[in-house]
């Protein structure tokens, strides 16, 4: 003990102070009685968000009320900063479990470092989903006795699963999240593990998610799901585009593309990818290679890897000090802006991040940009010039802390009687237009602020090195949210066959006593082409890191709620909702007066009238209820065999063969035909000890015109006779499948197909045979539809939506149908229901589009509302047109 000399002896001895003591470090004590000593080990700080934004240039937004597992026990939620803290642990790896409602549940074993400051991040799953059905099988086959290919996509449209040979026991609803930045992806640090290559690039990839019919989750055995899976994506991450991944496969020996899928006990190599072309050859994907796909429902990767590039350990160093000192500041998330490196900062501040020499010499990048986060400072966004690897060391990195912090707390109350409302969901937020972004065609949209100020600044590039940027047009107003064709047209000639231009967009948010701003930025580009003469414009636009604010918090069981440690710098610009089912949403508004660090607001949630009934069954004496136009070229047309028609027996309209062809309808069902095999050459490479396998070609007639497939036979038994067949190409199973009808054989062969040269094989595609005719779909209810098209006698055009009548050179036909009225009186967040049964084939045809007006019986003709909701704000005339997409 220090009294009786025990200080002076450890002094002499060297001994060091123990202040605090780590996972797997120990001690010893030399006592002369029994001591009970305590050890109390540091908690686990995490802190979970969402990843907003496009592309790697994140911002993040804290996710409250996520429940916490730690070695499987739960531990809490996180509060209004998507923080948990817990002491249960027991070791430097815990295994860590996030789950939300909508996200892509985190499950993880976790390394802890230092500071035991943790950061996981969730992503949404997509909104789009597709039902799987259950297969009826064949009383002796062993596969379904008739195809049943599927394709599930995301809402984008980037990401798609294609399943044939389907086997499903239960009825599932399936949905596909394109990954949208690489700290998304649990578990991608043991892909190494893998031994694919010394290098190893995450290109894209995509999370499934499965739910039986009540909406619980479910697994593929659970379900009794197996067939042959083609994941498909056109979304890279990171810095690398598909043409150059596509031109170092070309190029460079060493480099493969491979299909990895997260299976049961984890990532798993599934085979060999490549980069193919869609039909029309405009659009180019990473898919697997033929003959390869999972027989999963699962997550999944297209990894790019190389033999001979290694990844080198940190090649990045630094540290994260306070800006203006040399203090280190523990527990700041670094990453690396376009890659997957990413780590937390020590005790004093240092870094270093493992990155792939492949990515920067392969991709030529002069640069890399750093990015930190941690609360309580303003983000930093660094970019650091590449003169070489020593170029990459010892980078400091300056963060300023908030000059002040406040927190905002209250309770939430039942107007009528003041009685407390638990679990009411708090919202506060800054102004923020650009965390959803969207395109249409030659248009770029950001959410709509009418009272800030949006710039909008086109630049092209020059050869000068001093100044490679040329400002060529500003365009800066209030409420600008927009840039489309009509901004930059007179930036090109009639002679311009090619051109591209550089965007930036600086939004400023002022606040009410016009004393402070906000501001939000992002980048992006233009790209101009002609084809023959037609002309076409590639828009892009991608948010900076921004230190975007938003956060949520519950109410408890006293009605209270509680945000801490907010920058006091951005109070002039809060604002504060609340809302709970059963309730009107508290309308969004500012913050009160500042009391010392602390606002108390309380707030006052008046009960939802029930809502009125309404209901509209659009099919029935709709000709009274709906205003149908058709306008080309700004005029109307009002001939009577064109443009939009109701129908009362839609059924009896016959679709011609044009129409078949370029459109997709719900009812195409599969014809089936008989095929002849050829002549089978044995594959020696592909045969083996345990099976011989052959190729041939199957012979059939599609329409009148005689076809023909490749296909491969296998031989298990090695009896001369082959027992299963399956098409060789890849792109063929998209439109063709091959099945075999078992009732011709007895059940002691209900195994083997038996077949040889000459044998009959059923081919089944997609379309309309010989003797059938396809008509439109009934009425979804009662008895009407409305068809645009031309429905005069000509059979050519009867039931077209291409029609020359409408369409003749370069001439736009827009075909309006505006619904009746809808009454919403008493509502809230009203959800519209849509039923249709076709899709445009927006690349060479038409496009569809669906746009709401507000007729609002308080307001006069002309007059304005502001509509403001947790995503942004949108200001309307009444009676005007907008995009659904921009009330979301």
């Amino acid at each position: 003990g220090f009294e009786d000399g025990g200080a002076q002896y450890a002094q002499a001895k060297g001994f060091k102070l123990l202040t605090a003591i780590e996972p797997g470090e120990g001690f010893w004590v030399n006592a002369g009685t029994a001591t009970e000593l305590t050890v109390e080990l540091p908690p686990i700080v995490g802190k979970v968000s969402e990843v907003l934004g496009k592309g790697d240039k994140n911002s993040y937004k804290p996710l409250a009320g996520a429940t916490v597992y730690v070695d499987g026990k739960e531990v809490g939620k996180t509060d209004s900063l998507g923080k948990f803290e817990t002491k249960e642990y027991g070791g430097e790896s815990v295994e860590i479990k996030v789950e939300l409602s909508g996200y892509i549940t985190f499950d993880e074993t976790v390394t802890l470092p230092e500071s035991k400051q943790i950061y996981i991040f969730l992503q949404k799953e997509d909104t789009k989903s597709t039902t799987l059905e259950k297969t009826s099988l064949s009383k002796i086959a062993f596969g379904p006795q008739k195809p049943t290919p599927k394709v599930i996509t995301s809402s984008d449209g980037s990401t798609s699963l294609h399943i044939t040979n389907m086997k499903l026991e239960k009825d599932i609803t399936v949905s596909v999240t394109p990954y949208k930045a690489l700290n998304l992806i649990v578990g991608i640090k043991k892909l190494n593990e893998l031994n694919l290559g010394k290098s190893l690039t995450i290109l894209g990839g995509g999370f499934v998610n499965m739910v039986d019919s009540e909406g619980n989750p479910i697994t593929n055995e659970q379900c009794g799901f197996s067939g042959q899976v083609t994941p498909s994506t056109n979304k890279i991450l990171g810095k690398w585009t598909i043409e150059q991944v596509e031109k170092k496969l070309s190029d460079e020996e060493g480099i493969q593309l491979y299909l990895v899928s997260k299976q049961k006990d984890g990532w798993k190599k599934v085979g060999k990818a490549e980069v193919k072309k869609s039909t029309t050859g405009t659009t180019k994907y990473l898919s697997a290679s033929d003959g390869v796909y999972m027989n999963r429902l699962e997550p999944f990767l297209f990894v790019m890897v190389s033999s001979e590039e290694a990844e080198v350990k940190d090649l990045i160093t630094g540290k994260v000090v306070k800006s203006g000192t040399t203090e280190g500041i523990p527990g700041v998330y670094v990453g690396v802006d376009g890659f997957s490196a990413e780590t937390i900062t020590d005790s004093d501040g240092n870094f270093s991040l493992d990155i792939a020499i492949m990515d920067i010499k392969a991709l030529n990048i002069p640069y890399i940009f750093l990015y930190t986060w941690k609360d309580g400072y303003y983000a930093e966004y660094k970019e650091i010039p590449i003169t070489g690897i020593k170029s990459l060391k010892d980078i400091t990195i300056g963060m300023k802390p908030f000059d002040e912090m406040i927190s905002i707390s209250g309770h939430v109350k039942d107007a009528s009687d003041e009685n407390p409302i638990s679990d009411a969901k708090v919202i506060l937020k800054t102004p923020s237009v650009l965390d959803e972004i969207h395109f249409e065609k030659d248009a770029i949209y950001v959410a709509k602020s009418p009272s800030s100020l949006y710039k909008w600044t086109i630049m092209e590039e020059t050869e000068s090195v001093e100044n490679p940027l040329k400002v060529v047009k500003v365009i800066e107003a209030k409420g600008k949210n927009f840039l489309n064709r009509d901004d930059f047209k007179g930036l090109i000639t009639a002679d311009t066959e090619e051109k591209n231009f550089i965007i930036e967009l600086e939004v400023t948010h002022i606040s009410a006593d016009k004393k402070l701003n906000f501001k939000e930025s992002a980048s992006g580009s233009i790209y101009y082409y002609k084809i023959g003469e037609e002309a076409e414009v590639y828009l892009d636009l991608v948010p900076d890191f921004t230190n975007f604010s938003y956060f949520e918090a519950w109410s408890d069981k006293t009605g209270k709620y509680e945000f801490y440690g907010i920058d006091k710098g951005i109070l002039p610009f809060l604002k504060i909702s609340a809302k709970d089912y059963g309730y009107k949403p508290y309308p969004f508004e500012f913050l009160g007066q500042l009391q010392g660090n602390t606002i108390t607001k309380d707030l006052l949630l008046q009960e939802q009238p029930e809502p009125k009934p309404y209901s509209e069954t659009f099919e029935t004496d709709t000709a009274n209820k709906w205003n149908a136009v058709v306008l080309s070229e700004g005029k109307e047309i009002t001939e009577t065999t064109i443009g939009w028609h109701l129908l009362s027996k839609p059924e009896n309209v016959k679709l011609t063969s044009t129409i078949l062809t370029n459109a997709v309808f719900s009812d195409v069902g599969w014809v089936d035909t008989e095929g002849t095999i050829g002549s089978i050459t044995v594959d020696e490479e592909l045969s083996d000890e345990f099976q011989t396998v052959g190729k041939s070609q199957v012979t059939f007639t599609q329409n009148g015109e005689e076809k023909s497939l490749n296909v491969i036979l296998y031989d298990y038994d090695k009896d001369g006779l082959y027992d299963f067949i399956e098409l060789e190409n890849e792109e063929d199973k998209l439109d063709y499948d091959l099945w075999y009808d078992y009732s011709n054989l007895g059940a002691e062969e209900s195994w083997s197909m038996n077949l040889k040269e000459g044998d009959t094989i059923m081919v089944a595609y997609q379309g309309v045979s010989e003797s059938e005719q396809i008509t439109l779909l009934p009425a979804f209810s009662e008895s009407h539809v409305f068809w645009v098209g031309n429905l005069s006698n000509s059979s050519k055009y009867n039931g077209t939506y291409y029609d020359p009548d409408l369409q003749t050179g370069n001439k736009i036909v827009n075909a309006i149908l505006i619904s009746p009225i809808i009454d919403l009186t008493d509502f809230s967040y009203p959800t519209l229901n849509l039923h249709t049964w076709f899709e445009v084939n927006a690349e060479s045809y038409a496009s569809m589009a669906l746009e709401v007006a507000i007729f609002d019986d308080e307001l006069e003709d002309g007059e304005s509302v502001t509509i403001e909701t947790e995503e942004g704000e949108i200001t309307v005339k009444k009676g005007q047109f907008l995009p659904l997409f921009q009330f979301n």
